[in-house]
């Protein structure tokens, strides 16, 4: 019986790359290295997510091998953190550690109390720092990539290669150059895509709306709790599977701003809740994740 509509299809023998005159005698003239920092090379344009659910001692071992970059997460205890960080360091001859804003301590006259930085370059030589803070935009960062630099100026005789420090997330040119401009030795530009469907609910200024209706002008509350601005809007017909995320309908790569639930229990205010929380794709959210709400922090 013929189905009542037919969808066309494309298989794999049906698309081609139109080749086209080159100079390259053998594949092995191809070089894909590129900077990861400052003063870091990589051979493969290929770096390993800082998330717990992927980047631990094994998978950063294997990527650092061929010449990728494999970014040790920063949801363990220090300790933890130093003891991989070694394995990584020893079997891979690199070693690449994610931080937070909190690794660097400071009291109330912006003096250090206490850098966790430092207890890991004391047991483990570092290549690159990497801070992991989904918002990075935000005051703190650029007070972190100010302390770290003066942490660089304090330690110069102990350590005379400082490693270097990539940080983010950023979206815009400007901030990617503020970034650069206070001293970061690299930039994690780009926030995770994905889509709702047109009927999920934002929350703006004015009330709760349809993602529909929101128009260019209206003021949207952030992950944060901050009210910025709509200056554009997107409105794109996906073939792609929805998975629901309590009662939020969206693609499968949409992310949500969660913390672990082992992580939440020890969490005592909205700075511990705020740096122990990640960005995770919705097709990999599990019970063992909590969502975090706007009066979550």
């Amino acid at each position: 019986m013929k189905p009542d509509s037919i969808r066309i299809a494309i298989g794999n023998e049906d698309i081609s790359l139109l080749p086209n005159d080159s100079e390259i005698v053998s594949r092995s003239e191809i070089d894909l290295s590129t900077k990861l920092s400052r003063n870091n090379i990589l051979k493969y344009p290929i770096v390993l997510s800082p998330m717990d659910s992927c980047s631990d001692v094994e998978s950063c071992v294997a990527m650092n091998k061929i010449g990728a970059a494999g970014i040790l997460h920063r949801f363990m205890s220090l300790e933890e953190r130093i003891e991989k960080a070694k394995k990584i360091k020893e079997e891979s001859g690199k070693c690449y550690v994610a931080v937070g804003l909190n690794d660097v301590l400071l009291d109330d006259r912006w003096e250090f109390v206490r850098s966790k930085i430092h207890e890991i370059m004391m047991q483990v030589e570092v290549d690159c720092f990497f801070l992991d803070v989904a918002h990075g935009t935000q005051r703190k960062v650029y007070d972190f990539i100010r302390r770290y630099e003066d942490l660089k100026d304090i330690s110069r005789e102990r350590w005379e290669i400082y490693p270097d420090l990539i940080t983010g997330n950023t979206l815009t040119y400007s901030s990617v150059d503020k970034h650069f401009s206070l001293g970061s030795d690299g930039v994690r530009n780009g926030i995770g895509v994905g889509c709702f469907t047109p009927y999920m609910k934002v929350i703006t200024t004015t009330g709760s709306k349809n993602i529909c209706e929101v128009k260019i002008g209206d003021y949207v509350y952030t992950h944060r709790g901050n009210a910025k601005q709509v200056l554009d809007t997107l409105k794109r017909i996906e073939n792609e599977k929805l998975i629901k995320i309590n009662s939020i309908l969206c693609t499968e790569n949409h992310e949500f701003f969660v913390i672990r639930k082992d992580k939440m229990k020890l969490c005592s205010n909205e700075s511990d809740i705020e740096n122990n929380s990640e960005w995770i794709q919705a097709k990999n959210l599990t019970k063992d994740y909590f969502l975090i709400r706007l009066d979550d922090i």
